[in-house]
């Protein structure tokens, strides 16, 4: 096997320290600062009647982690300024048309309980009305938890950095 030269392992700590930084500023974006935003502008959100088209809870057990997640899927249709809209979203962390979340079993069970042709409310963007979620507020639990990922990508990072910083100052002394 080819023994790498210490050039080239400064060269590939810089590179995996820089990737896995760039990671971390997107994660923190994408599960963190991007929900506190929509979170605070939807406070101004308008309520509008909506009719839930679709509700449905689905359990599996995922191997990974030994425990049944529970995956909700909700579609709603709402009128606003004349126009219909149709949305899939329930809150600003899940944005696509599942819900999961093994430690949310209470919230997956509200969900469900949104029977097909019922009615209820949703948030609408008056700037964007395409723009709706059944739920405005944070579910600060799972905030928190979703800043797992970017704080250990974030010490990755750093111990790759550390790494490429030691092999510089290791090469400096000789």
């Amino acid at each position: 096997m080819a023994k790498l030269s210490p050039k080239t392992l400064r060269m590939a700590c810089l590179l995996l320290g820089g990737v896995l930084l760039l990671l971390t500023a997107l994660m923190t974006w994408m599960f963190l600062v991007e929900p506190l935003f929509l979170f605070k502008e939807a406070r101004g959100w308008r309520s509008v009647p909506c009719q839930i088209l679709k509700s449905r809870m689905h359990q599996t057990m995922d191997a990974d982690i030994g425990t049944v997640v529970s995956y909700v899927e909700v579609e709603y249709r709402y009128r606003f300024e004349g126009s219909t809209y149709a949305s899939d979203r329930y809150d600003f962390q899940n944005t696509g048309t599942y819900f999961k979340g093994s430690a949310s079993e209470t919230t997956a069970q509200r969900i469900a309980k949104l029977a097909s042709d019922t009615n209820a409310i949703c948030f609408v963007n008056p700037k964007n009305p395409g723009e709706a979620v059944l739920e405005r507020g944070l579910a600060w639990g799972r905030w928190f938890a979703s800043a797992t990922f970017p704080i250990v990508s974030l010490l990755g990072a750093a111990c790759f950095l550390v790494a490429f910083r030691r092999m510089a100052t290791v090469k400096a002394a000789k």
